[in-house]
Parts: structure tokens; sequence; C-alpha cells
């Protein structure tokens, strides 16, 4: 028996694969990609083992070895009712021989990544399951603030399990580490309200987690988005004439309102200039922080 657990989603494989080995009763053998050989093949396939009946083997990315992949094909049809092999892939090639010998004799799981209301409804199980004071309106909110990769979000609920208190929009901005483009939309309203204190933690916590001239470019694009919503006509879908992402166009429209043409041509100023001043410094950070405070005073 031959399974395949594909896709981007990491969580969800990780999640399928623990499932398989907790049902095994034995110990589940994991094999290196790159030492897999013909003799390799042929232990796992034909071989018998002289401690278990039955045996489940694991194979992280074999279809990154072009040898081993297309030796692998030569197997697929062996049946052998006491062994369970488990391939673990991100994107297979599906053009090739061996992907679609597996599509016929093998079991193949896809893990996608989750939409947001795939992840609301795995959110509430998880709450629910958990005892944890958390309404829809928080989800949505936590969703966006942490971000859509559930290895994360499973890391920040239990930060929120761990607090014991009733999960508010504050409660996640004081204890959950946003993703970066929820820290940008959040950096954004600290220096609106002048609130120093919350502008210094975000640029604490992005400083330990995210590549300045990375994030630099996140703050420039939004930037960018937020002078096309205002000099846009009436009915100009934005999202799709610059290739943004219409959750970000959606978020940044009232900004737009609150700071006016003045102040985004301000913010587009000071990040003109915090650019030509991080291509020549050894500290982007402290440029980019810099320029972060600045903005704090001079749009008020």
């Amino acid at each position: 028996m031959i399974t395949v657990l594909s896709g981007s989603n990491k969580y969800g494989i990780r999640q399928s694969i623990d499932k398989i080995v907790s049902g095994f009763d034995g110990h589940a053998e994991r094999l290196n990609p790159e030492d897999m050989t013909s003799a390799t093949f042929a232990d796992v396939f034909s071989g018998v083992s002289l401690f278990a009946d039955n045996r489940l083997v694991i194979i992280d990315h074999l279809s990154d070895e072009k040898n081993g992949w297309l030796e692998l094909e030569k197997w697929i049809d062996k049946d052998n009712e006491a062994l369970h092999v488990v391939l673990l892939e991100t994107s297979p090639d599906k053009r090739t021989r061996t992907y679609k010998a597996l599509q016929k004799q093998a079991t193949i799981v896809d893990h996608p990544e989750h939409d947001e209301v795939a992840l609301i409804s795995w959110l509430e199980a998880l709450v629910k399951d958990q005892n944890i004071d958390m309404g829809r309106g928080e989800i949505k909110f936590f969703i966006q603030y942490v971000g859509k990769n559930q290895w994360r979000l499973r890391n920040e609920l239990d930060k929120l399990q761990l607090s014991d208190s009733k999960v508010t929009e504050a409660l996640i901005k004081d204890i959950c580490e946003p993703y970066p483009e929820a820290s940008a939309f959040a950096l954004i309203d600290a220096f609106l309200d002048r609130d120093i204190a919350s502008v210094d933690r975000l640029l604490g916590t992005l400083q330990l987690t995210e590549d300045p001239y990375q994030f630099f470019g996140l703050l420039s694009s939004q930037a960018q988005v937020l002078l096309a919503i205002i000099y846009a006509p009436s009915g100009a879908n934005i999202a799709k004439d610059m290739g943004a992402h219409p959750f970000v166009v959606k978020k940044l429209t009232p900004l737009s309102s609150r700071l006016g043409l003045h102040r985004v041509e301000r913010i587009v100023d000071v990040l003109a200039e915090t650019d030509a001043r991080m291509k020549r410094t050894s500290d982007p950070w402290f440029e980019l922080s810099t320029a972060i405070k600045n903005l704090t005073y001079l749009l008020q």
C-alpha cells in the first residue's frame, strides 16, 4: 500500500502523517531519499522484517531525487499487504511516469492551503474543543492579524488559551505576533494614533523576525496602493489594475480617507528618502525604524 501526502499545507500534511503513525502498531521507519537505491527499494518492497509483521515506511520528498523517483516506478505495483509506504511531497511533477503510475495504484491525498472560510471553520472547532471564549468576529480578526498559516495560527491560539481570558481584538493585538502585512497595517494605525509604545513594540518584534528590505518593500507597496485609492476614478478596480490583493485594498481604503492626499504624499516622500538611505547603510533597520518614528510626528 502506498499513500502520497502532497500539497503546500505543511500543517495538514503533519496532521495526516501523525494520524497514520498513531494508528500503526509498531515503529515507523523514516528513510532518507538520498539513500534510496535499487537495493533499498528491494528491501522495502520485498524484504521481510524480523521484528514485526507489518512495516510503515515514510520517505520525505523522494521526487527531489531523480534516480530514486524513477526507481520507484518499478515497485509501485508490488502489492504487499504488510507494507505501508507513505510519500511526503510538496509539489511532485505530475507529468512524470512515476506520478502517473501512482495515480493508478496509490492513494493520493492533496493538502492545499485553506482559504479563509475553511480556516474559520477549523478555528471554530479548535476554539470549541479547547474551551476558548472567542467569537466568530474575533476569529476573523485573528486570521487577518496573524495570517493564514495554520502553524502560526495554532501557536498563537495556544498563547490566547494560556491567557485564560475572553478573547478580544485588544487581547489578540497584545499577545499575538502579527504577520508582516498585518504588522504594516498595525504600524500605520499606531503612528496615526501617535502610539509610540505600540510602534516600538511592533518594530522590536519585526527586527527579530523579518528582513528589513522585504518589510520596507511591503510598506512601500502599501503606500502605493494608498496613493492609487485616492487618485483612482470611481469604480476603478485597483486590486486588478495594480496586482494587489483585494484584502489589502479593502483594508487600506478607509485609511486613505482618514489620511487624505497630503499626508499620503508625505508618507511616499519619507519612504523614498528612506529607500535611498537604506541602500547606503550597514544598519537598515535603524533607518527604517527612524523613518517610521518620524512619521508618527509628521502626520499629526
